[in-house]
């Protein structure tokens, strides 16, 4: 006798799957706006003679958020997160790395956005957020399991009480690690210069 299969589950995963591809398209165009310097920046000729005191919080960060270095991390993080949620084996890692963009940019947004956008992206963005929340809760006995591998306690000795007090010491010597790196860096290329 052959097995009768619901169609809500497969109803659920089309519209999940549809989830996946509508957030994958929208940060894959996000972010190649990014990487060809469409979306910061656009200041006027006014603009840029203005007195930055005159400037809006938003014009100022905008600007800012032009430089090369920093449009092309953020447009190549959210490519990145985009094009892990394609596929089977790697779309949950792409909700944990999306995730994070969407909060950095819905913070962003609210705390600089001119009144008129404001509440047009505070929507969009919140709406992602709950598209991804779908998206992990569909898959939550996944995540249990993982999350139960990541906590669960190992059994190890206890050490002794000079040990203990021995950390401060070792936060010390490992925080000053970066700074003998350094020394050791600044003094080879000043010699090899």
């Amino acid at each position: 006798m052959e097995k009768k299969t619901s169609i809500k589950p497969q109803l659920w995963d089309l519209t999940l799957l549809s989830v996946r591809y509508l957030l994958a398209a929208v940060f894959i165009s996000y972010g190649v706006s990014k990487l060809f310097g469409l979306q910061f920046g656009n200041l006027t000729d006014t603009e840029m003679g203005t007195a930055l005191r005159d400037l809006s919080l938003f014009k100022v960060a905008w600007y800012l958020f032009e430089d090369r270095l920093f449009s092309c991390f953020v447009g190549i993080s959210q490519i990145t997160a985009a094009l892990l949620l394609l596929f089977r084996r790697t779309f949950i890692i792409g909700v944990a790395i999306l995730i994070p963009i969407l909060l950095n940019i819905l913070v962003i947004d609210i705390m600089i956005m001119p009144k008129a956008l404001k509440i047009g992206f505070i929507f969009r963005l919140t709406f992602y957020l709950v598209l991804c929340g779908l998206i992990l809760h569909r898959e939550r006995a996944k995540l249990y399991a993982v999350w139960n591998i990541v906590t669960k306690t190992n059994k190890f000795k206890p050490y002794r009480i000079w040990m203990y007090c021995s950390i401060p010491l070792l936060m010390v010597i490992i925080e000053c690690t970066h700074v003998v790196i350094k020394w050791c860096y600044l003094f080879v290329k000043h010699y090899i210069s």
